[in-house]
């Protein structure tokens, strides 16, 4: 983790593989509004420029889900910290879609876990849920380093259990062409 953070100001994938590791953490509600919100005020600090935070904030938000009764309290630490930097990179209408975007997720979500039951299926969202986020962001990743991904590529990732996409996820830091990352 330290090797991460000694990387991150001058590395988006270094970012957004911290944000795979607190996703992955079990931490109780407080501490993760807490190592969210840190996150987000090092993009800040780190002096990625305007897309670039939009973009991480964004990976970031999918990624690490706070619990619905945190979410206010989320927008106001980040209404804060955009106050102290002086710059205003997630606007309230992302802010608000996002907010519906988790409640439509929520809302789906309960009624999977009736028709299967409510606890596996919120188990098995969450992890099909992480599963789909953390392929969307390799898809993202890979495109942004190496370009269009070829069907072989696409089909890896779609076939690929969470171990492998978090393994490939580290290893596209080092990769010097799309097959190191999946090598």
């Amino acid at each position: 983790m330290s090797e991460l953070l000694e990387l991150a100001p001058k590395n988006p994938f270094a970012v957004i593989m911290l944000a795979q590791l607190e996703a992955n953490s079990k931490y109780p509600g407080q501490q993760q509004f807490v190592r969210k919100t840190a996150l987000v005020k090092h993009l800040y600090e780190w002096g990625f420029d305007r897309d670039q935070i939009v973009q991480l904030f964004n990976i970031l938000d999918a990624m690490l889900v706070l619990p619905v009764s945190m979410e206010q309290h989320f927008i106001q630490a980040i209404s804060q910290i955009e106050e102290e930097y002086k710059m205003t990179y997630v606007n309230t209408i992302e802010r608000v879609a996002l907010r519906r975007g988790r409640e439509e997720g929520i809302k789906e979500g309960k009624q999977e876990g009736k028709e299967e039951g409510m606890k596996e299926g919120i188990k098995e969202g969450m992890k099909e849920g992480r599963r789909a986020t953390a392929t969307n962001i390799l898809i993202a990743l890979i495109t942004h380093k190496f370009g269009e991904l070829p069907d072989w590529a696409l089909a890896r990732l779609a076939d690929a259990d969470q171990s492998s996409l978090d393994r490939w996820a580290v290893q596209i830091l080092d990769a010097q062409r799309i097959e190191d990352v999946f090598g």
